[in-house]
């Protein structure tokens, strides 16, 4: 179960824990990747209201994303 009074960040790598992290179970990859995606695609607008609104590193929240997606890769290629 995902913890909404946590950290946008911090939900984000709970669901990829979540998602992928269930033995036994097959995983469709690629509705994976879209789901992660749309879910990437939220995090990134919220961010980004939140930068404009109260000032903050948009070159940070680019690399997050990257490192998100990097991580995803990994633990779709395991």
């Amino acid at each position: 179960m995902l913890d909404f009074d946590a950290p946008v960040d911090e939900r984000v790598s709970a669901y990829i824990s979540q998602v992928l992290g269930q033995e036994g179970e097959d995983v469709d990859k690629d509705k994976i990747r879209e789901l992660f995606e749309q879910l990437l695609g939220d995090y990134k607008s919220s961010e980004e209201m939140v930068i404009h609104e109260r000032g903050g590193d948009e070159k940070e929240l680019e690399n997050t994303i990257k490192e998100y997606r990097e991580d995803l890769e990994a633990l779709l290629n395991e």
